[in-house]
């Protein structure tokens, strides 16, 4: 492959690039890509010159299969953000974090408001996100669903697992409902992660080896090798990866009782990953490739840290009466002083597997492709509950005895099966172009949490409550509040769910030409679907006595269709569709605790609702794509209207601290999007990404009602989190330094406030409600740098990201919700990583 630095180069979808994490320091990683990449039987190759006479090529192309087809995605009616290796080499994309920052409207967050590792996530695409029930967005390897789905309402920890960023050849970000080709979980949109498939005809690598350091912080570094080549030329071939990345961390573990540091940088990342895939042409026809995929992720401590408090009390926005705050001088957010005060250490630790077999027969004018995978994940974490447990029970930010630390412990295991067959024509020029198939899924999640907390009876005896129902002993002050006592004497909450799902669907989408240039698309999807869940539970907080078994189960069925018009002359597209997705519904496990039922029935409920209903999504979209200035100017633009139905949220009762999943009504979604790739000058390339979505309720949600006064969880027209601006201005000037390639690059990365992210909508309250604050994410910005040049087959590069230090508070949170419902006051919020700087070498050929 040849070493292209003019500014086309980095917009093809050839090459396969990936973020790689590794323990190796920056001079070895060197040293080991270079004693593996010397250039033996490769050509070093540079990319022809132009005259400055002669006018720069065109914009170069991405093929994409967005509609399970290769095609130009110029070509493709759909609003598609898609990154090449190449891109992503140049951008610094390492995680699906920097693919969000790049993406208008793909909403992505880490951590759970300074609970847990940094590995807890959510993603959404153009406002339409929960965090409960199944997925909202499809996130697929190849063509693997490999979303996950919570278990249960309360007290079970449900991430994806995303892949890391190397041996990736292309991630595709598709925008809107795909319910017809990619089923249950996209209802906002899909992410596809795309790997390389084996060369059977010729021999490539590719090798990264990155070094940075994080200002205040520590050390990151990675290195990673993939290639590839034919074992017998025509008939069969490999692909090959192993990658290994440390991303060093900048916030400090803090004892909050001494003030003294017990570990630096201490929320920092080690992954690790590898990919062998075999192809097998027996015949000229058949092509047969087995593949397996492997990685290891563990994140230790959390990305949030706590924020400075005076000790001066401040007004409750919610609700009458002061919003207490404890003391805490320690750190300095403002100088890059970030402190982490858990009295436990907290991590997470995530182990996936993806064996996968797809088998490609090709007939005259149509393929059938069949792909079997399976999905084995595990994952175990420890998650530090002692602030929250002495919020709860004493009103207070820690326990009085530093050694009353209360950890909770999180173990899920994923097993997911799939089998999909699919019959569609190759040929793009036909008048009639179809896809039809068949799909199904059996999957099981097992999640066990349980919060070890022996000190429990004494925190009620110090708090509030204590003297109302406190005894003799400590352990009497749990029973007589709860009617039941520690689980084994040693844990407040247990629940071991299984959750199984089984889904049958068929699909079919054709797309005829009318006339000249008018395409109509049809598209239809039907699936049966199946769930039932297995809950075992005990503690105090649950209110049952022992372990008590819990079932349910729930089947349903989903039809979603999909209409498109869309018209193409010459170098412009413009089309219309109408397209619905969906996610299924689940079971609910009773609601056993007492303290729960004043809420329930503020509510107008007798108990929690055994079962949840699907929820779906009707979207309206109105977009063009074309070119012009002989191929210089690329624009794509949209704009839609999703509607949401029945939307499935959780339910949070404040006085029992448990909550049910249920469907809480309408709200609606509205946005554009705009992407211009424009080259101004032959040796200087300008983007533009920008997209808008004001995400609204669309009818009144009352809570409940006290003596005529009805609380809401949201009123009409209010707005809903992910109403925000987003937009990324990149800039890549190429010339030569010493006789080689060279480009400069910028990508400066605007994110608006969040109109919509007042916290929280769905909790009930009691009388002394509200007991949480959160607020509103800032408008803020991010640029990144990366200066580069080729030599030979190698391109070495220095970089700044974040290069204006841009540390907002995100994601800030106050309060730990007590017993009573009076808030312990702290605050916690995260921010960008730090300026970091560093170098990467490449070698690919």
């Amino acid at each position: 492959m040849k070493n292209r630095f003019a500014l086309t180069h980095y917009f093809q979808a050839r090459g396969s690039s990936q973020a790689a994490r590794g323990h190796l320091p920056g001079s070895v990683a060197l040293a080991v890509c270079a004693a593996l990449c010397s250039p033996h039987g490769a050509q070093a190759q540079t990319a022809p010159q132009q005259s400055s006479g002669e006018s720069a090529p065109a914009l170069e192309e991405i093929v994409v299969t967005a509609t399970r087809r290769e095609e130009n995605i110029q070509d493709v009616p759909v609003s598609i953000t898609a990154f090449t290796q190449e891109q992503m080499d140049l951008q610094g994309v390492r995680q699906v974090d920097d693919i969000a920052r790049l993406t208008p409207g793909l909403q992505f967050t880490r951590g759970n408001q300074g609970f847990g590792s940094s590995l807890s996530s959510s993603i959404s695409i153009r406002g339409v996100s929960s965090t409960i029930g199944a997925a909202t967005t499809g996130v697929y390897i190849d063509d693997t669903p490999i979303q996950v789905n919570s278990t249960t309402a309360s007290g079970n920890y449900n991430d994806n697992a995303y892949p890391q960023l190397f041996d990736v050849e292309r991630v595709e970000v598709l925008k809107g409902p795909q319910g017809t080709l990619f089923g249950s979980g996209s209802e906002g949109g899909t992410v596809r992660f795309i790997t390389p498939s084996p060369n059977l005809n010729s021999a490539s690598m590719y090798v990264r080896s990155e070094a940075s350091y994080t200002q205040d912080g520590a050390p990151s570094y990675e290195v990673g090798v993939a290639g590839g080549m034919p074992i017998i030329e025509g008939v069969l071939g490999f692909r090959a990866s192993v990658w290994n990345r440390h991303d060093g961390g900048w916030i400090d573990d803090v004892n909050y009782y001494t003030g003294q540091t017990t570990a630096r940088n201490a929320n920092y990342t080690d992954s690790t990953s590898a990919r062998f895939a075999l192809g097998w042409k027996p015949m000229d026809n058949l092509t047969i490739t087995p593949s397996i995929f492997f990685q290891h992720v563990r994140a230790n401590q959390s990305d949030f840290f706590y924020l400075h408090s005076d000790g001066v009390t401040s007004a409750n926005p919610f609700g009458p009466g002061n919003l207490p705050t404890f003391v805490n001088t320690l750190g300095n957010p403002a100088n890059g002083d970030y402190v982490n005060l858990h009295t436990t250490g907290q991590y997470q630790d995530q182990h996936l597997a993806l064996p996968a077999l797809k088998i490609d027969y090709a007939f005259d004018h149509a393929e059938l492709l069949s792909n079997t995978s399976y999905f084995d994940r595990s994952e175990t974490a420890i998650t530090d509950y002692s602030s929250l447990e002495a919020g709860n029970w004493a009103g207070v930010l820690f326990p009085q005895n530093p050694n009353d630390v209360t950890p909770g412990y999180n173990d899920q295991a994923n097993h997911y099966f799939t089998q999909e067959v699919r019959l569609q024509s190759t040929d793009n020029d036909a008048r009639l172009k179809y896809v039809v198939g068949l799909y199904y899924s059996k999957n099981s999640t097992n999640a066990e949490s349980k919060v070890y907390d022996p000190y429990m009876g004494t925190l009620i005896s110090q708090g509030p409550l204590g003297p109302l129902v406190c005894g003799a002993t400590a352990a009497s002050c749990i029973t007589n509040l709860f009617g039941v006592g520690l689980l084994n004497g040693q844990y407040s909450f247990f629940s071991n769910a299984g959750v199984y799902d089984t889904q049958k669907a068929a699909f079919g989408q054709v797309d005829f030409r009318i006339v000249e240039n008018l395409i109509a698309t049809v598209g239809l999807r039907y699936s049966k679907m199946t769930d039932e869940f297995h809950n075992l539970e005990g503690g105090p907080v649950t209110g049952v006595p022992g372990v008590v078994p819990e079932s349910g189960s729930q089947s349903a069925n989903a039809t979603t269709p999909k209409y498109m018009l869309s018209y193409k002359t010459g170098d412009a597209l413009v089309y219309a569709s109408a397209s619905k997705g969906f996610r299924n519904g689940g079971s609910n496990p009773p609601l056993n605790n007492a303290a729960c039922q004043p809420d329930l029935e503020r509510l107008g409920l007798a108990s929690s609702p055994l079962t949840y209903k699907p929820d779906s999504v009707w979207s309206y979209e109105l977009g063009t794509k074309f070119k012009t200035d002989q191929g210089r100017l690329q624009v794509d633009a949209s704009v839609f209207q999703i509607n949401w139905s029945n939307q499935i949220r959780n339910v949070d009762l404040v006085s029992c601290t448990l909550s049910f999943t249920s469907n809480l009504g309408k709200a609606q979604s509205r946005g554009a999007d705009l992407s211009v790739n424009w080259r101004a000058l032959d040796p200087l390339l300008l983007s533009l990404n920008a997209g808008y979505q004001f995400v609204k309720s669309t009818q009144d949600l009352p809570a409940y009602t006290t003596n005529g006064v009805t609380t809401y969880y949201a009123t009409n027209g209010e707005a809903l989190p992910g109403s925000q601006p987003t937009a990324t201005l990149s800039g890549q000037y190429s010339f030569h330094a010493f006789g080689n390639p060279s480009y400069f690059r910028w990508d400066y990365t605007f994110t608006g406030r969040d109109a919509g992210q007042i916290y929280p909508p769905n909790v009930v309250g009691s009388a002394l409600y509200p007991a949480l604050e959160d607020f509103p994410n800032p408008g803020y910005s991010q640029t990144n740098v990366r200066l580069g040049t080729s030599l030979n087959n190698w391109d070495i590069s220095l970089f700044v990201n974040n290069l204006f230090n841009a540390q907002p508070v995100l994601w800030e949170t106050r309060g730990t919700v007590t017993f009573d419902a009076v808030p312990t006051g702290e605050l916690v919020g995260t921010t960008l990583r730090p300026r970091t700087m560093g170098v990467t070498a490449l070698y690919r050929f």
